[in-house]
């Protein structure tokens, strides 16, 4: 039987909650709704420089300009929705964006069971 790669398959948009700021536990919690990235995109979004901060944020704003679709109940310091990327990384708080990021790297991984 030949190998099949594991994970969600590429393109198929999923919603994740994230849990900063206890988000998860919100009765109407913020959602980002995350379109998941081929291996090559996923290769690509933990290429990390992990010596610069800045470059690290620079991935970052790269992976979630690149695999968020869409965001709801989200709202900006005046009030204004936040619907998508442009608007998250615009407006959006750091520990958002960070946990999006960690989500993109950790839903794609292989996990040691599924390398055997």
């Amino acid at each position: 039987m030949a190998r099949q790669v594991k994970g969600r398959p590429a393109g198929v948009v999923y919603e994740f909650v994230p849990k900063a700021f206890d988000n998860d536990r919100d009765t109407d919690p913020v959602k980002f709704f995350i379109k998941a990235p081929n291996d090559a995109q996923r290769r690509d979004i933990v290429t990390v420089d992990e010596n610069s901060p800045s470059d690290q944020m620079r991935s970052v704003k790269r992976a979630v300009s690149n695999h968020i679709i869409k965001v709801e109940n989200y709202n900006d310091t005046t009030g204004k929705p936040i619907t998508d990327a442009r608007e998250l990384i615009t407006h959006g708080e750091t520990e958002f964006l960070v946990e999006v990021f960690q989500e993109l790297l950790t839903s794609t991984a292989i996990k040691e069971a599924q390398k055997k």
